[in-house]
């Protein structure tokens, strides 16, 4: 039996268990975890002195995690996961974006996937969400948008909803060690809308802030990378492009059939726009990850592109300790700016930032309080000091400094420089 097929029905099966965590089962909870979003090397991580310094400077941010999925509460630490609060505070991460999944289809090998049946809706039933979400995108989309405004709201000191550029340059303006963690909302697949573009307007109202096209199936605004058809953006999908624009929103390619992706950059020329989590097939050919030329296309179009910590989109092993995840990813960063420069010579590190997948049913070599190992291997292949300030969390700053709404006269991209 094909490996991800056995997994995608392991988890399936787990699901069915997850009933019995709305009574609080954290030992369910515990091997559902370990089984989905396993680590295979447990932190902590030690990096050498002079990457640990340059680290602490640095702004960290990461364009993807699924934790919202999570049945447990993302604030308090655990050992199981991929990320939570005293973790990212380890990792040193100031901006957090956290994605909101509505629907997952068990598919053979992430190819030809149709809308059902969805993991999700059967997660929200198993987790004692409120039934309307049961059978609804968009009702899972509102619930887990206010899942992290409570979070926010219950730890004020700790995290804040990065809703306008205004509210993050008050928060990069606080002192580095007691700077708040910022988290911004995205969704991944435009499902999460519904049937109309007035559902854009109910997620931009919830706070979400990042707007994925697709996720593992066509919708009816675009067509994905694992669909059937996979075709371009839809009739309906150019109004709810420009809507999400108009709310002031940065589309998300990640998992865009390639149709998708040229329709987008034929279209919306200087729009915000990333690909937030993925892999370069010139370092791992799965097709999921992007292929050189539209490396290329997405750079000399002005988007950012997102280098996944996940086995999948780095030809890893599940069981490949954390020194093999950060190689590939050191490799795969380098591989992306050389192609960058290709469009924007002596410019490309502007092009490239991080896209973890963390708690998003995948493999990691490092959890989140991981990240100074890839500054240390950034720093270690020959990369300036600058340079892994960019990657590493500079360049989300700065999209976001520039794309987020703002009341105020814009900010100075400065603020995204170390301290």
């Amino acid at each position: 039996m094909n490996p991800r097929w056995a997994r995608w029905l392991l988890i399936a099966a787990l699901g069915l268990g997850l009933a019995w965590l709305a009574g609080g089962c954290s030992l369910l909870e515990r091997v559902a975890e370990d089984v989905g979003n396993p680590v295979a090397t447990p932190p902590p991580y030690p990096v050498d002195a002079a990457a640990k310094a340059v680290h602490e400077r640095l702004i960290v941010a990461d364009m993807h995690a699924d934790t919202l999925l999570a049945a447990r509460d993302p604030v308090r630490a655990t050992n199981y996961g991929h990320l939570d609060l005293p973790r990212l505070r380890a990792g040193h991460v100031s901006i957090q974006i956290f994605s909101i999944v509505t629907n997952m289809p068990l598919c053979r090998g992430h190819k030809h996937c149709s809308r059902s049946p969805n993991l999700v809706a059967l997660l929200a039933a198993a987790q004692g969400w409120p039934m309307k979400t049961w059978a609804n995108d968009k009702e899972r989309a509102l619930y887990q948008a206010a899942k992290l405004r409570r979070m926010a709201s219950d730890q004020p000191g700790e995290l804040v909803l990065l809703e306008d550029a205004d509210t993050l340059a008050a928060l990069l303006a606080e002192p580095d060690a007691g700077r708040r963690i910022g988290a911004v909302l995205a969704v991944e697949g435009a499902q999460a809308a519904g049937s109309d573009v007035a559902g854009v307007d109910e997620l931009a109202d919830a706070g979400v802030r990042m707007f994925g096209l697709t996720h593992f199936f066509d919708n009816a605004v675009a067509g994905s990378a694992h669909g059937i058809a996979q075709g371009g953006i839809t009739v309906l999908g150019r109004q709810v492009v420009d809507r999400a624009l108009a709310r002031g929103m940065i589309i998300d390619l990640a998992h865009a059939s390639p149709a998708s992706i040229d329709d987008f950059l034929d279209h919306w020329h200087g729009a915000p726009f990333v690909v937030s989590h993925t892999g370069l097939r010139s370092v791992c050919k799965d097709q999921r990850n992007l292929t050189d030329e539209q490396v290329r296309h997405v750079v000399g179009a002005g988007g950012l592109i997102g280098i996944g910590a996940w086995n999948v989109a780095l030809c890893l092993a599940r069981s490949d300790p954390a020194d093999a995840f950060v190689d590939r990813m050191v490799k795969s960063i380098r591989q992306a700016i050389v192609l960058a420069n290709d469009e924007h010579p002596g410019r490309g590190e502007d092009y490239v930032a991080l896209g973890s997948d963390f708690d998003g049913w995948v493999s990691v070599g490092f959890d989140a309080s991981g990240w100074p190992l890839l500054t240390e291997g950034l720093l270690r292949v020959g990369l300036t000091d600058e340079q892994v300030a960019r990657v590493m969390g500079g360049n989300v700053c700065r999209l976001l400094l520039r794309s987020l709404p703002r009341k105020a006269a814009p900010t100075s991209p400065e603020l995204c420089n170390p301290h």
